[in-house]
């Protein structure tokens, strides 16, 4: 009799431990196959997000002008799609306005500018024609503040993080709150 249940007991146990690891297989499997895509959407969204805030936490000598808020969108990246998301939701009491360019004007005014990583060959020179204006200037491209750029991101781990240069900011006259300056993990003086 004890054979008899021994038995029984152990088959249904390697039952239910296989039926087990399948589901785990199976959930690991769709975690794999989900994961990266919804990484990138979210890196894009995370980039977006924070950008809307870096406008909100930034003050503009010439708030009081005729110029609407803009924000100025330069080159291609990734999330540029996100950042369309943005137009029209308030910052510092304006509805915000975006314009994508292929080259920075002087025709379009811009209270801030995210310039893409399909122009990493031409920022220094962008930022050159930004650093006499009160523009917050923003990228993803690599050692973006030591290129003279005031805010830029930088990826450490899975975690979106940036860089400030507070010495750009102040030359143009823009004052960063220090509640972003304590967010940052890096802030050149």
């Amino acid at each position: 009799m004890q054979t008899i249940f021994h038995t029984c007991c152990r088959n249904d146990l390697n039952t239910k431990k296989r039926g087990w690891v399948a589901i785990s297989f199976t959930i690991l499997l769709l975690l794999l196959i989900i994961a990266p895509n919804s990484h990138a959407r979210s890196e894009q969204e995370i980039k977006a997000v924070y950008l809307y805030n870096f406008m909100k936490f930034v003050t503009w000598p010439d708030l009081a002008s005729n110029s609407p808020f803009s924000l100025c969108v330069l080159g291609e990246d990734i999330v540029n799609d996100r950042l369309k998301t943005l137009a029209g939701q308030p910052v510092n009491g304006e509805a915000l306005s975006i314009h994508f360019m292929s080259k920075p004007s002087s025709d379009q005014h811009c209270s801030a500018v995210f310039i893409g990583e399909s122009e990493k060959k031409f920022i220094k020179e962008i930022v050159q024609f930004y650093s006499k204006t009160p523009t917050l200037t923003v990228s993803s491209v690599e050692n973006f503040i030591q290129s003279g750029g005031m805010i830029g991101f930088i990826a450490q781990g899975n975690l979106i993080r940036f860089n400030i240069n507070l010495k750009q900011a102040r030359e143009t006259q823009l004052s960063i709150s220090s509640k972003l300056l304590e967010l940052a993990i890096k802030v050149e003086q």
